[in-house]
């Protein structure tokens, strides 16, 4: 995502909006999800910038889900780590967090967003 917002010369907060904000809202999980704010889910990522290629043999999962659309693809930038509710779950180079980590999430309203 951060790749094709700069090819078109669009800003990286435009980024939070379409990856997080918009389907927390779609699914029904908008304010817990998709939004920094006190009473939220502490749910981010960290983007690092940078010249970077796409490698599917490193994504951490089963040897048969190793497989990407944009293996060998030229990256603007890549996530340094990723926090579910403030834990950090992946540094970088290695899933951190234990089978279970996760919860689900019920819909916070029954309405949908689509504009």
């Amino acid at each position: 995502m951060l790749t094709l917002l700069e090819q078109r010369g669009m800003p990286v907060t435009l980024m939070a909006s379409l990856c997080a904000e918009r389907p927390a809202r779609f699914h029904g999980l908008f304010p817990k999800k998709g939004a920094i704010r006190p009473g939220c889910d502490a749910d981010l990522l960290v983007m690092e910038r940078g010249d970077f290629r796409h490698d599917a043999a490193k994504i951490q999962d089963r040897e048969e889900n190793r497989w990407s659309p944009y293996d060998g693809m030229a990256m603007k930038g890549r996530v340094a780590a990723t926090y579910l509710r403030g834990g950090c779950i992946w540094n970088g180079t290695e899933v951190l967090a234990k089978p279970g980590t996760g919860h689900f999430v019920p819909r916070q309203h029954g309405e949908t967003f689509l504009g």
